[in-house]
């Protein structure tokens, strides 16, 4: 275990920085440019205390402004730890001061006390991130598709023959046409990056799932990192939030259970259109469903064990290195 920690909050222009030591109560802080300079000097102003290599750097997730920092790191062979803003949130109890400096000690402090527990950062590269960028640009662009779409229903529905909304609608669909057209073309860029593409294996296998299409495989590889972040199926549906935990308290409250708030919602969403799609064309899950709902069962619970089921499906497919076999109902 590390007894030397330093908190990092990022922001788009500039590192805050503070190092933090086991059993001490003192604290030493500075701030770098979020630049390669920067980083160098980061390092020099941390070789002032200790050696960087016995330093563990712990940093909030903030997406791309803390990617060349990662990048930089992982360069220079120097433990650096991820961490979600809302664990550290629930752990700092009263705040009372809201600032880049204090945050970077609330971060250090975090690191220092949950050592134990942190993973070692990583970050996508290579085909990983470019499905991860056209994933994200594809949802961007059917999002603005669908609001053209109901925003042109809308209007068909409230003024029937109207004349005066004639172009208005008209314009609504050719944007709407217009972004169709792109996301098809975005689609096409993901089909072209995965014929050569080292996960083209893996998304086969995913694809031999009965419910699993395209975009759902392709972001199942890019949330785990190709199975090599989140190796097990549990962990995966807790992640993705639809696994079930309890809601008791006493002997008043007895909630039964549900499925927790946080989680990856844009992975849920794909698992339950997953999910839809294999209770209508897969018999086993089909007969499965029509059981569970035949004997009472609540159809969104059924429906969440199915995405659970799917999940596995999926880790036993990559396991195994064989396509997914639909077994007939008898």
């Amino acid at each position: 275990m590390k007894s030397k920690v330093v908190g990092l909050d990022i922001s788009k222009n500039t590192i805050d920085a503070t190092i933090v030591f086991q059993g001490s109560d003192e604290s030493w802080h500075d701030s770098f440019l979020n630049k390669e300079f920067g980083f160098n000097q980061l390092l020099k102003w941390v070789s002032n205390f200790t050696l960087p290599r016995e330093v563990l750097f712990c940093l909030e997730h903030t997406g791309y402004y803390s990617r060349e920092l990662c990048r930089f790191l992982d360069k220079q062979a120097l433990d650096y730890a991820l961490l979600n803003a809302l664990s550290i949130k629930r752990t700092m109890g009263m705040r009372r001061e809201k600032s880049d400096k204090y945050d970077s000690l609330v971060i250090a402090r975090y690191g220092l006390k949950f050592y134990d527990e942190l993973k070692p950062g990583s970050f996508l590269q290579g085909d990983l991130l470019r499905f991860q960028l056209l994933l994200a640009h594809r949802k961007r662009t059917q999002e603005k598709e669908m609001a053209y779409q109901n925003q042109e229903k809308h209007l068909k529905h409230c003024f029937r023959n109207d004349p005066s909304v004639g172009f208005v609608l008209s314009d609504l669909k050719k944007q709407r046409l217009f972004l169709r057209k792109h996301r098809l073309l975005i689609e096409a860029h993901l089909d072209e990056i995965l014929i050569n593409s080292a996960l083209k294996e893996h998304y086969d296998l995913l694809r031999s799932i009965p419910g699993v299409g395209k975009i759902t495989a392709l972001t199942t590889l890019v949330h785990t990192h190709n199975f090599k972040r989140i190796k097990d199926p549990r962990k995966l549906s807790c992640y993705s939030g639809v696994a079930p935990f309890k809601n008791e308290s006493g002997t008043s409250i007895r909630k039964g259970t549900r499925v927790s708030f946080y989680g990856n919602r844009k992975l849920k969403e794909l698992l339950n259109f997953s999910a839809l799609c294999a209770v209508r064309f897969d018999p086993q899950l089909k007969a499965y469903y029509q059981r569970k709902v035949a004997e009472g069962k609540n159809k969104m619970s059924v429906l969440n064990a199915v995405r659970n089921k799917i999940i596995h499906r999926m880790y036993a497919t990559i396991r195994r290195g064989t396509p997914y076999v639909v077994h007939p109902v008898f």
